[in-house]
């Protein structure tokens, strides 16, 4: 009973620290309203992305 106690804590302390440190790696990348969720593409075709971001930082668009 304590091991699953401890096994359970030490389970939801790491879910937290990683929590933690993704929200603090977090990038202000801010695109246009033309950009949003579930938007339709045509196959086949150049799609220009453009948006605002710190100097220097690093951004990478991936189409599924």
């Amino acid at each position: 009973m304590i091991q699953t106690k401890s096994c359970l804590l030490r389970a939801i302390t790491g879910l937290c620290a990683a929590f933690l440190a993704s929200s603090a790696v977090h990038a202000d990348v801010k695109l246009p309203g033309l950009f949003s969720d579930n938007m339709v593409l045509q196959k086949g075709t150049h799609v220009p992305v453009w948006g605002w971001a710190d100097d220097g930082e690093t951004v990478t668009v991936e189409f599924r």
